[in-house]
């Protein structure tokens, strides 16, 4: 149930924050430091208040539910301090590194950067599956008051979790499901944002995506023949399980390799010329192939109002991933990120025998047309600053991270899967970069030992004259 907080006295009020904000050690020395219960009930007065019986959380029982305006907390949309850019300047990483969501999917399954094995919640203690009952409670809750009906939940959301410690824990929630719309059954989706932060009250906000938007995938590609038939092929039988009219190819490729690519393509039934288009580019200022410059030259190609998924040849991707892309994708405010699962050499399945989560990879991106020209794509001049694959998924990211008009999800994303391939490092400024890659993608440590062993590598050579970090 939703009790609006227009309908609470000021006493109620006054309650209400008083007792969410925390106990402190000295009152008369905090007291400066928090707010005046007068401005607090002041902000929140017109704000929808969830009350539900159903969390066994008190926390989680009242809170305030933000303008739909605000697709996350505002904490995932600040512009860079000098001090990050400074430091940006020579390294050429990402800020945020650490800024990534756990995944919860629809099996409740718990995907973690920092854990190695994949865990439902219901294993991981009770304190995990509480917060992630309640915050689907909060958000259910909250769709159907804004909804005006009660829903037929047809489909378990998929959670996005974390834990910071300036905003404490937050958690995104997909609802998607059902509900009686003037006696005919109406498919609904809501993006429902819950923070429990410290000393604050329970926030919500949450906003409605838009429904079966064109998603076109933008593919560049240059001298990978059997991957190339291999994601075919998968896209392929998507479409023959799916039938979907809402998903298109964009292959941007060399003009020497386009009549190659175009063949491929038609070797497939279900790659129409209405699914699957095929251009060429010139590449850089040496008219080799850029994957910057393919990715700006497709891009082209994508209406304004609809999304453009960057992908990448060597993925394999569960039919759920468009889904999500276009879930956490919203116009002009939000653009999605996702952590991939990457394959070692031997890998087959998502395991940490099998492979990793790429941290550092920012390849794979979900955006609407209009916003990756808004925020100026690669930043102009492609041809001369970008050559081969490498350092371009970086500066896109900040591109967004560094504009406040825009939130970015970076979370696990167990549908895509990157293949292992070779790697030829040129010897440039990005060398390091490129090695750094190649060592953490070809095995798990046991198997990296097993490899050592077997070739008798000759360990103390790799550790004579190393220094403690």
């Amino acid at each position: 149930m939703i009790t609006p907080f227009s309908h609470l006295t000021t006493a109620q009020l006054d309650r209400f924050f008083a007792a969410s904000l925390p106990p402190v050690a000295n009152p008369s020395a905090a007291f400066a430091d928090r707010p005046a219960l007068s401005s607090v009930r002041a902000q929140y007065r017109q704000q929808p208040f969830v009350v539900s019986d159903n969390v066994s959380d008190s926390f989680f029982a009242k809170c305030y539910v933000a303008s739909q305006r605000a697709v996350f907390h505002p904490s995932l949309c600040r512009v860079p301090d000098e001090k990050e850019l400074h430091a940006r300047l020579d390294a050429k990483q990402p800020r945020d590194y650490d800024d990534i969501f756990a995944t919860v999917d629809q099996r409740r399954f718990l995907y973690h950067p920092d854990r190695t094995a994949v865990r439902t919640v219901d294993e991981l203690g009770a304190d995990l599956d509480t917060d992630y009952d309640n915050v689907r409670t909060v958000a259910i809750a909250v769709t159907e008051h804004d909804l005006r009906s009660s829903l037929i939940v047809s489909d378990t959301p998929v959670v996005y979790m974390r834990n910071t410690r300036q905003h404490g824990f937050q958690a995104i929630v997909n609802v998607r499901a059902s509900f009686n719309h003037t006696g005919r059954i109406s498919n609904v989706t809501r993006v429902v944002t819950v923070t429990k932060g410290f000393g604050r009250p329970c926030e919500v906000h949450f906003v409605r995506p838009r429904d079966l938007v064109p998603i076109h995938i933008v593919l560049p590609y240059s001298n990978r023949p059997r991957r190339l038939a291999a994601f075919l092929s998968m896209l392929d039988t998507y479409f023959r399980a799916t039938r979907s009219d809402f998903l298109h190819i964009i292959i941007c490729t060399t003009e020497q390799e386009k009549a190659f690519v175009i063949a491929k393509g038609r070797k497939h039934k279900q790659l129409t010329s209405a699914r699957l288009t095929v251009i060429s580019s010139k590449g850089d200022a040496k008219n080799s192939f850029s994957r910057a410059v393919a990715v700006r030259d497709a891009a082209k190609n994508v209406p304004r109002d609809e999304i453009m998924f960057v992908s990448d040849v060597d993925m394999r991707m569960r039919g759920e991933v468009f889904e999500n892309c276009r879930t956490n994708t919203m116009k002009g405010s939000q653009v999605w990120f996702p952590v991939m699962f990457s394959l070692y050499p031997y890998g087959k399945s998502l395991s940490s025998r099998d492979g990793m989560w790429r941290r550092s990879s920012y390849g794979m991106a979900c955006m609407y047309r209009s916003d990756f020209d808004k925020v100026g794509g690669f930043g102009g001049h492609e041809e001369r600053r970008f050559q081969g694959w490498g350092s371009e998924d970086v500066i896109l990211y900040n591109q967004f991270r560094d504009n406040p008009d825009y939130a970015v999800l970076r979370a696990l994303e167990p549908g895509l899967l990157h293949q292992w391939h070779s790697k030829e490092c040129v010897r440039n400024k990005h060398y390091k970069d490129c090695m750094r890659t190649v060592y953490m993608t070809i095995g798990s440590q046991e198997a990296v030992a097993e490899l050592m062993a077997d070739a008798k590598v000759d360990y103390s050579r790799l550790t004579k004259g190393a220094l403690p970090l």
